[in-house]
């Protein structure tokens, strides 16, 4: 009689390795399903068979085991066993030999080759038996949560992590609870805690917060309109509020050469004269560059005082009227 097996496929037990982790009140445990095929002569095999499993590493030593199974249904060649090998899984490569014998007295046979262990049940190594370790991985469960248990850093696409998780290669896309999929739905980085954060939303853009300034800075896809204040900019930069800037002071030489900004004070012997140097003071309007101070009949020495767009001060005492001065920006 000859037989072989064919292996099918393998999961664990209690939970669908996918794109989510179903966390049981109790915990997950270490056995995994195995299922196969095996045919005697070609044909299905049938009826009651008795099966024992011995794990390998690469140098072909037996790691775990032997595990017998006995009377195990086969039916149309399909067989089902549960094997739990406890916490052999680390990570290395691991092969499945195989002994099977119809049930009762006999000798087993050897089937070949011996199965590799696909990545399903690696995944029991990630996972903290109870929070106690026992599968020697870094997860524990609390509730309805899971947690690592590494006190070190994480590193994906680096094998020396700095921070406590670096992505060594690659972006980092965070798509929210909905799955950013309609209108509305959210992506939201925090940052320190939940009142700092970047936040991105579907068909609006791009809102910042921090602590009782919520969404304060938003930038509008499409058209890019920035609000500051605002979460509805209708112009490139749109501020709800005052601004308090000044206007660029330049270098004297290369930019704003006029000194535009410049205040100068002209101190009589009772009264203080302002003039302040502007480009314009209206649409399409040009001002004099010259300022000019009304003195009158007054031709007693003056007091000068200018200041720069940059707010450095000059002083001049005791000018004499109807005389050319000059003073120069940086």
């Amino acid at each position: 009689m000859s037989k072989t097996v064919v292996t099918m496929w393998i999961c664990v037990v209690g939970t669908v390795l996918g794109a989510s982790v179903t966390v049981w009140a109790d915990p997950l445990g270490t056995a995994f399903l195995y299922q196969g095929r095996l045919t005697d002569q070609g044909n299905p095999a049938n009826g009651a068979y008795d099966f024992n499993f011995t794990l390998h590493d690469s140098s072909g030593a037996v790691v775990g085991g032997p595990y017998f199974q006995n009377e195990i249904s086969v039916t149309d060649g399909y067989f089902t066993v549960s094997l739990d090998f406890e916490t052999i899984f680390q990570g290395q490569a691991l092969w499945l030999e195989i002994e099977i014998k119809p049930s009762g007295p006999g000798g087993y046979t050897n089937l070949s080759p011996w199965q590799p262990i696909r990545p399903a049940p690696y995944a029991l190594y990630l996972y903290a038996l109870d929070g106690a370790g026992d599968g020697g991985g870094f997860w524990a469960d609390s509730s309805n949560d899971i947690y690592n248990t590494n006190s070190g850093n994480v590193g994906i696409g680096t094998q020396t992590p700095s921070e406590s998780l670096e992505l060594g290669q690659g972006n980092l896309l965070v798509r929210g609870e909905g799955g950013f999929s309609i209108t509305g739905d959210q992506g939201i980085v925090y940052l320190g805690d939940n009142n700092h954060y970047i936040k991105a939303e579907r068909d609006f853009g791009l809102k910042i917060g921090t602590y009782q300034a919520n969404d304060v800075l938003t930038i509008r896809q499409n058209n890019g309109y920035v609000g500051i204040g605002t979460t509805d900019p209708q112009v490139r930069l749109d501020v709800a509020g005052r601004i308090n800037g000044y206007n660029p002071v330049g270098d004297g030489k290369l930019i704003n050469t006029a000194a535009i900004g410049a205040q100068v004070r002209i101190q009589l012997k009772d009264q203080i004269l302002t003039r302040q140097i502007e480009a314009g003071t209206g649409e399409g309007n040009q001002n004099d560059l010259i300022l000019h101070f009304g003195l009158a009949d007054y031709n007693k020495p003056v007091s000068l005082e200018i200041t720069w767009p940059n707010r450095k001060t000059i002083e001049k005492p005791d000018l004499k009227v109807n005389q050319l001065f000059k003073v120069y920006y940086n």
